[in-house]
């Protein structure tokens, strides 16, 4: 047994005699148990945490083995330094606890695909659900039930615990513990580092209990991920009113329908104006839209009745003007009216190309490309191009009209609730922008999904089993009363976004510099913000039509949701496309944007080392400072002995995860693009 630096106590495997499994489960049960589907939970939970150590250059391939695992029970932290050590500690109190696939005991752990992959060949795991390969939210062993806390928060544990009240234990700095140090299961832990493990598991029971015991929830029917909150509280809504459901059936989509939508889908509007790329440029400043996607699906009108086929594809034109259509088209000899802007077609949701001229993932001109768009996407091409012909293979259409009214209130009443609590209860404020932001994810969630198959002790250990026949799966969603969101809606809140957007881009033409998403990044002039004076009228006049009151006001302001309000100014942008770019603002900080790359670490390198100058093709951040990984996943299909310095250690499949250097590169295609602009050649 030993005392920390903090004074905390932590019980090790060697002080655990056979009484205590008694006492453990009787503490547990003291709190009763709650009956789920199928199955009774203890009402009491655990958390669980993995510590690891990599044997880098000491084997040939580098292995990955546990020397921590700590488990937070009853108000008492225990630690066991093997695999072997906490089997058989849960072995011995599941027998206290009489547990089994009836009776279970759930163990949170807070990036469960992680831990699931250092200790899957030393138990028997069953009931793996994984929403993709490897990324594991819940499994069965032994009569614990493993669940993924990262995805029930959405959130880091660090930020997970400051951020929920009564937490005295927060996670504790990790540069302090020194992950980069070799550690075995012998290795001697210093008090700092048992305060590290400890308040890991202390910290995350203590944050859980803290959010279970002020939900309506138990460990019964609590939600397994962050967007279940949002779809449960919808569905209570959208229930009390029983013309949602006649509407949901009225118009559910076929096998074919739905092939349509999911290919005309799409994601924001992310792009660089290819004519300021991998430039200085002086005086910009940035505007978005607040709340974008909550707000469109408030404030715009979606497809509202059944889809329907037009009898004569060719006439597509009489009807995207007013109605809502999926179009499969094709478009011949096509080119971008502007290249000075921001090209609106992505080679990626094109299903067929021929001879493209592209601009970073972004068609320029092309002999032939064909996709299936909404109206939506239709207008803004036809706004931005020109085609010599064009082919409509066919086109369906649906009336427009606004969404569910309980919906809709639903989702004012969360941007009221975020918006008044933001300084006043940090946690209400936290959870109720979670739910708000994802309210978006519910209503895009595919209806119709690979089935992930997790096979035990293979060197394969997760296979998708991809289905094109999408009839049964499509028949059981509307046939089930827990399910009441659109598909087709998902699709357009993104397409309503995008819209929005390219109303700012058409209007700043070459002042635009940079858009994503809800954002736009532009030369800092007044004409250029008098049009956004301008889009913002427009969108109040939409607020107008919808009949709903979208404005809150809080200590004297008034907050409208959707709007366009100020992002910053800047002295000096660059961007090398789109996630990347760097700044300086008003305050002469620098900051970059990249993905991949560690915003903190990698800013401060690049400001050692030239700042904004170095911010171009061929810097290299080094594997120090750019918070960048590879991991690289050792499937054993048994448990093996490992001799790591003269140490006999027992290893089963395993993950290596090592720093790695960020080169900044263009792609061939990219860079040839920007010298033919600088060179004066116009597509």
């Amino acid at each position: 047994m030993r005392v920390t630096n903090l004074g905390e106590t932590i019980i090790e495997y060697s002080d655990i005699i056979p009484q205590d499994y008694d006492q453990l489960a009787f503490k547990l049960l003291k709190c009763g148990t709650y009956r789920g589907k199928h199955r009774t939970y203890v009402a009491d939970y655990i958390t669980m945490d993995i510590e690891t150590s990599t044997t880098g250059r000491l084997t040939a391939q580098p292995v990955a083995f546990t020397y921590s695992i700590a488990v937070y029970i009853a108000g008492e932290c225990y630690l066991f330094r093997t695999w072997e050590q906490y089997l058989e500690f849960i072995h011995n109190l599941g027998l206290s606890l009489g547990l089994s696939k009836y009776l279970r005991l759930v163990c949170y752990v807070h990036n469960l695909p992680y831990e699931f992959q250092f200790m899957r060949n030393f138990m028997h795991i069953t009931e793996v659900f994984a929403t993709s390969k490897r990324k594991v939210v819940k499994c069965l062993s032994s009569g614990i039930e493993y669940r993924c806390s990262y995805k029930l928060t959405n959130m880091s544990l660090d930020k997970f615990t400051k951020n929920t009240p009564e937490v005295t234990h927060g996670k504790l700095s990790g540069s302090d513990f020194d992950y980069s140090k070799l550690r075995t299961p012998t290795t001697y832990l210093t008090d700092t580092e048992l305060d590290y493990i400890y308040n890991d598991v202390a910290g995350l029971y203590e944050a859980l209990s803290y959010m279970i015991s002020h939900d309506k929830y138990n460990i019964a029917n609590i939600p397994l991920t962050s967007t279940g909150y949002v779809r449960n509280d919808l569905r209570q809504e959208m229930a009390s009113n029983p013309e949602n459901r006649k509407n949901f059936l009225q118009c559910r989509l076929d096998q074919y329908l739905y092939g349509l939508l999911r290919t005309a889908r799409r994601g924001g509007n992310t792009h660089c104006n290819p004519i300021y790329s991998c430039m200085d440029l002086p005086d910009l400043t940035s505007k978005d839209m607040s709340s974008a996607y909550p707000a469109v699906m408030v404030q715009c009108k979606f497809p509202m009745t059944k889809f329907l086929p037009i009898r004569r594809s060719a006439a597509f034109e009489d009807y995207v003007d007013t109605y809502a259509c999926i179009i499969d088209i094709t478009f011949n000899n096509i080119c971008v009216d502007n290249l000075s802007s921001i090209a609106y077609i992505p080679k990626a949701h094109c299903t067929q190309l021929r001879n493209v001229i592209g601009d970073n993932g972004r068609v320029l001109s092309a002999d032939k490309i064909s996709m299936v768009l909404t109206d939506i996407d239709y207008k803004i091409i036809r706004d931005t191009y020109h085609w010599e012909s064009m082919e409509c293979r066919c086109c369906y259409v649906a009336e427009y009209g606004y969404l569910p009214m309980e919906l809709r209130l639903s989702i004012l009443k969360q941007y009221k609730d975020k918006t008044t609590l933001k300084d006043k209860d940090p946690y209400l404020y936290m959870k109720k922008k979670n739910k708000f932001n994802a309210n978006f994810g519910c209503m895009l969630t595919d209806i119709c999904q690979d089935s992930v198959q997790y096979h035990e002790n293979s060197e394969e250990p997760f296979t998708l089993e991809k289905t094109d026949e999408y009839s049964a799966q499509l028949d059981a969603y509307y046939a089930s009363h827990r399910n009441f969101l659109q598909y087709q809606h998902g699709v357009w809140v993104t397409a309503q976004c995008r819209a929005r957007l390219q109303k700012a881009i058409m209007a700043l033409g070459d002042e635009m510099v940079y858009c994503d998403t809800d954002s736009a990044k532009f030369f800092d002039t007044a004409a250029n913000r008098k049009i956004f004076d301008k889009l913002n009228a427009e969108i109040r006049e939409e607020i107008k039509e919808c009949g709903l009151n979208c404005t809150v006001e809080y200590k004297g302001k008034e907050y409208t949701l959707g709007l366009w309000d100020s992002d910053g100014d800047y002295k000096l942008f660059k961007s090398m496309g789109a996630k990347k770019y760097c700044y300086i603002d008003g305050n002469d900080d620098f900051e970059i944007t990249v993905a991949g790359l560690s915003k903190s670490k990698a800013k401060d390198w690049l400001l050692e080392h030239g700042g904004i100058d170095q911010f171009k093709a061929g810097t290299i951040i080094p594997e120090t400072a750019s918070g960048r990984t590879v991991s690289t996943y050792n499937d054993w299909t048994d448990v093996r002995t490992i001799s790591v310095n003269g140490e006999e250690i027992r290893v089963g499949s395993n993950l290596v995860i090592t720093d790695t250097t960020y080169q900044f590169t263009l792609s061939e295609d990219y860079n040839d693009l920007l010298q033919n602009i600088a060179e004066g050649v116009i597509y």
